[in-house]
């Protein structure tokens, strides 16, 4: 086992690097337990070549900010995407730290957490989109979903649940 303790993984991604960056997400469907302090996403290292993390740390929101963590997290450009709440967040990586010293910048938000699946899952593609689902909220068929990609607003109807955005 590489690490073990770090909450409810989600999705992973591996750097270059070998740094193994984790979304954990917490809430109903783990019976809103406590989840582990500090933030959701999840830096793991091996410097020792054991194959097991040695370096583990946690960075972005945690529950002390009223976060309850994600699901969907990938790499494009030297940046690291991950979902957070109701957003996509970019969070810029440097060469010389396996955790980000910045505040992400948000890419994507007012994503649905109503519903039977609040989680969004997605992937980078190579045409520089992030590819992602949602569930669909139970809500009037005339009802709309805000989403605001990138400053940009716009509305989708209850059966849009696939969207691709622009890096």
């Amino acid at each position: 086992m590489f690490a073990d303790n770090i909450g409810h993984a989600r999705h992973l991604v591996v750097a270059p690097n070998g740094v193994v960056y984790v979304n954990t997400w917490s809430g109903r469907y783990y019976n809103d337990d406590t989840p582990p302090a500090g933030g959701f996403l999840v830096a793991l290292q091996d410097r020792h070549g054991t194959g097991k993390a040695d370096v583990i740390e946690r960075f972005g929101d945690g529950a002390e900010e009223g976060s309850a963590g994600g699901t969907g997290i990938g790499l494009y450009k030297g940046a690291l995407y991950a979902e957070v709440n109701d957003r996509i967040v970019r969070y810029a990586l440097d060469a010389k730290a396996i955790v980000p010293s910045s505040k992400p910048t948000v890419i994507l938000s007012g994503m649905p957490l109503t519903g039977d699946h609040p989680m969004h899952p997605f992937i980078m593609t190579r045409r520089a989109t992030c590819s992602l689902t949602w569930g669909r909220p139970r809500m009037p068929a005339k009802s709309k979903t805000g989403c605001r990609i990138a400053g940009q607003s716009a509305l989708y109807g209850e059966g849009d649940s696939r969207r691709h955005v622009a890096l």
